[in-house]
């Protein structure tokens, strides 16, 4: 068992006055942070106008006499400008995206399983559902603390606000038009495995002709395209159900990886989902965001890990890329690290 049993029953306690003293702190100490962050970059910005200002006031007053009273006044409305943000982002009260009993029961849903749970927090996984939110506070997430890592959470993309219309491309070629809510957040699975595997991505059908659907639900098509050269179809019924993504070369390594038995259970445990595998780890995701807060999420999160990855993990381990070294045995001497060639690493674009 890749994630051993997660017990939501704390999720319907009450939550007591120390747990509730334990997250205000925590609270305050997040936003101290956010504050720092955010006054250091109005300092910036206002290190940055006086000496643009002081380059106008230099060339008014060099031009004209008179000029230095306009120079004044700008630099005095610039200065109040700079004290009335500063002194606003001083002020601004602590604010994690939940309320604070609910954000104290999955803390404690988090300690009582043997997970960290972090909230508001910078994306650190591969791949092109990540890679977009490099820099960005968007991810909360769940880690396990022993045995094999898993990493479960919902991102927030920075596509629209809340109740903002916005433009997103289907494979097909139209164009959807939805809503941030639920339809800008991704929820997702991840699951480490024993060591890198080419890049694969399956790609659940639908999403690339149902575009009325993904309009009037708000469900977002995956942000990335692949060439569609390196499409591989696959045996039986899988290709109603999924499209599978191959670097080009790599399709002999992919059947290896995707059985007829693994394909069986992508049906059965993963419908309707993404599943990318980069690098050493293997994603499942799909568009809207996940309730931590439900016990139903906890189950759905335990057939994902424990059903559809575990096959996943299984056949990856026995994979050797026969293109490098650490491909082929090696007698008498320590196996050479196990690796993907440069070719199989990325899909293309």
């Amino acid at each position: 068992m890749l994630l051993p049993a997660i017990d939501p029953s704390s999720l319907t306690l009450p939550v007591s006055s120390e747990e509730l003293a334990v997250q205000r702190r925590r609270d305050l100490a997040a936003a101290r942070t956010n504050r720092g962050r955010m006054i250091a970059f109005a300092i910036g910005l206002g290190v940055f106008g006086i000496g643009f200002l002081a380059l106008t006031v230099y060339g008014i007053v060099a031009a004209q006499g008179p000029g230095w009273v306009i120079a004044f006044a700008v630099f005095a409305a610039w200065a109040v400008f700079g004290s009335i943000a500063v002194g606003r982002l001083a002020r601004m009260p602590a604010a994690t995206g939940e309320p604070a009993k609910g954000e104290a029961r999955l803390h404690r849903l988090a300690e009582l399983n043997g997970l960290v749970y972090e909230p508001n927090v910078e994306p650190r996984l591969a791949g092109p559902l990540f890679e977009r939110l490099s820099g960005r506070r968007r991810n909360t997430r769940f880690t396990t603390t022993s045995g094999r890592t898993v990493e479960v959470g919902n991102l927030l993309y920075p596509q629209a606000r809340a109740g903002m219309s916005v433009s997103v491309t289907i494979r097909a070629g139209g164009v959807a038009s939805t809503t941030a809510d639920d339809g800008s957040y991704w929820r997702y699975v991840a699951v480490q495995l024993d060591a890198p595997l080419p890049h694969m991505v399956l790609e659940p059908q639908g999403r690339q002709t149902d575009a009325a659907t993904e309009a009037a639900t708000g469900r977002r098509a995956f942000p990335v395209d692949f060439d569609e050269d390196q499409h591989l179809s696959l045996e039986g019924d899988f290709d109603r159900y999924f499209s599978l993504f191959v670097p080009k070369e790599y399709e002999r390594d992919a059947l290896y990886i995707f059985t007829p038995d693994l394909m069986a259970t992508m049906i059965d445990e993963a419908p309707g989902m993404h599943v990318e595998i980069v690098d050493d780890w293997v994603i499942f995701s799909r568009n809207g965001r996940a309730d931590f807060g439900s016990p139903s999420t906890w189950s759905a999160i335990d057939r994902t890990v424990n059903r559809a990855a575990s096959e996943i993990v299984e056949r990856g381990g026995r994979y050797r890329d026969e293109r490098t070294a650490g491909g082929t045995p090696t007698a008498g001497r320590e196996r050479v690290l196990r690796t993907v060639a440069p070719a199989g690493r990325r899909l293309e674009r």
